[in-house]
């Protein structure tokens, strides 16, 4: 095995029923400006407007277009449209 360092960013979880309404301030204590909701096409889509919608005018949307393993035009197309969508990352 080829000897590596790996270091995980600071983790902050919140969690349980209608924590979701905390997301914009959350937002805003990260700094971030622009948040671009990922979901799956149809199942989570609904979910992902009205993630969408909590945020305000923080979010750049919502691309439906995620996949299970992320084949890479997928991430691709979603690196694109958040650059289009000036998001920007913490």
């Amino acid at each position: 095995m080829e000897p590596f360092v790996y270091q995980a960013l600071p983790v902050r979880v919140i969690f349980g029923s209608r924590t979701v309404t905390q997301l914009k301030a959350e937002a805003e204590r990260l700094g971030v400006r622009r948040v671009l909701v990922l979901s799956t096409p149809g199942r989570g889509e609904v979910q992902a407007n009205e993630i969408a919608a909590v945020l305000g005018e923080r979010s750049a949307g919502v691309h439906a277009g995620a996949v299970m393993h992320t084949p890479v035009a997928v991430t691709e197309r979603a690196v694109q449209i958040a650059r289009e969508r000036a998001v920007n990352a913490v």
